[in-house]
């Protein structure tokens, strides 16, 4: 319209709006030449990369040598890879879509909700250990590192866990925790062996210190004088049928394995020392 105010020839007005025309059909080509096509490959890289990232992230997931789930805000298991076989005898599908309850000790619910609250709200929760059961109904300790995912208004909707079996290290720990007041009993045997003079209170010492410790859950004493006749019985710890042996060793029936002792003097081990006769090893 602008351009017949300064042009009054119809054929050169033609030509000149096909010109425009032109110019514009350049102007457009060359945007979207050197704007649209990079955006476009742009976006097409960041796709890729996107897709690249999903993959070895799944990858990651899937061949990891711990345990991971992902939980939702409810506690249900979304996700989770193929360890799940190895660490608790199920298959993937059998705990997807049911809750984390599932496969959590009773005992440990109450923490596990608790922590679950604490990851939707901060993002994380770091080393806490609970027991699991397996398909089988055994169980498992192990120690757990959540994260948080997918955060919309201040709270994180789903969580990821990481979880690695720690039942061997936690025997061996309760092994040297056995083994620890196992030698500080015999420590304080020997002190009473040294101080202790009277022999009624030197056994009731020994039979106290043993169980006291934890190192034994109970303990029977039986002090005999050359004539195999018990003088002194004492026993400790929460063991009811030491009277059984009691009873017997006053009536003078002393077990076999009593008189393989005496007349050994070796260390004997016995499968049942109220009835049985018959030791198992020595």
């Amino acid at each position: 319209m602008v351009l017949g105010w300064f042009v009054s020839d119809i054929r050169l007005y033609s030509l000149l709006q096909t010109y425009k025309g032109w110019f514009f059909v350049l102007v457009t080509g060359l945007s979207f030449l050197f704007y649209v096509i990079p955006q476009i490959n742009e976006i097409n890289n960041s796709y890729e990369q996107a897709l690249k990232a999903k993959e070895d992230y799944r990858s990651i997931f899937d061949t990891a040598a711990n345990l991971i789930t992902s939980v939702d805000a409810e506690g249900i298991i979304v996700d989770c890879n193929n360890q799940v076989q190895n660490f608790l005898g199920y298959k993937r599908e059998e705990i997807i879509g049911y809750s984390m309850a599932k496969i959590i000790h009773p005992d440990y619910l109450d923490k596990a909700s608790q922590s679950l609250q604490q990851i939707l709200e901060t993002g994380y929760s770091y080393d806490k250990e609970y027991k699991m059961v397996r398909k089988d109904g055994t169980f498992i300790d192990v120690i757990i590192n959540s994260s948080g995912m997918n955060k919309t208004n201040g709270n994180y909707e789903r969580t990821i866990c990481i979880i690695n079996d720690i039942t061997e290290r936690k025997t061996s720990e309760k092994r040297i925790e056995y083994l620890t007041s196992v030698l500080k009993s015999i420590r304080n045997v020997n002190q009473l062996i040294v101080t202790e003079n009277d022999k009624f209170k030197l056994v009731q010492g020994i039979c106290a210190s043993l169980t006291e410790s934890h190192s034994f859950y109970s303990v029977w004493i039986c002090l005999m004088d050359h004539n195999q006749n018990p003088i002194m019985i004492e026993d400790c710890g929460g063991d009811s049928k030491f009277s059984i042996l009691s009873s017997k060793m006053k009536n003078g029936e002393i077990p076999d394995y009593i008189r393989t002792v005496l007349e050994t003097n070796e260390l004997l081990f016995v499968d049942d020392p109220y009835q049985g006769n018959i030791p198992i090893m020595h």
